[in-house]
């Protein structure tokens, strides 16, 4: 993407290169293990599914992250069945559902007061 979109030179790209090699193998060990990498990049899926689900509020669409999912099965049926990525170079991180509310909800929000939630530190 450095090279191809963003056409920067080559030292600039090498540079990039060597920092993110540097904080993927030595400050956070994210290719110690499968698992470690699997965690990262989790992390990373969630920041940008949050960035997703904040857009979708903008524009009057509900969201729901969804957790306890089998990546196994959603794999089978997304990948394999329904061919919608390689699996065999991709895996799913997170999931989220997305859509218009049928009718207004029946009950009105309720939250603490912020002054129980939050403690604003000087």
């Amino acid at each position: 993407m450095l090279k191809d979109i963003h056409q920067v030179p080559p030292e600039v790209y090498n540079f990039y290169s060597q920092v993110y090699t540097r904080f993927g193998k030595e400050e956070m060990k994210i290719l110690d293990s499968e698992r470690t990498a699997l965690d990262w990049t989790s992390k990373q899926a969630y920041i940008v599914m949050a960035n997703m689900m904040t857009m979708a509020a903008y524009m009057g669409i509900d969201s729901c992250p969804l957790e306890g999912f089998n990546p196994a099965d959603m794999t089978r049926l997304l990948g394999e069945e329904h061919h919608l990525f390689d699996t065999r170079h991709y895996g799913i991180a997170v999931m989220a559902a997305f859509g218009y509310r049928a009718e207004t909800p029946h009950r009105d929000k309720s939250r603490k007061p912020l002054s129980e939630s939050v403690e604003w530190v000087r």
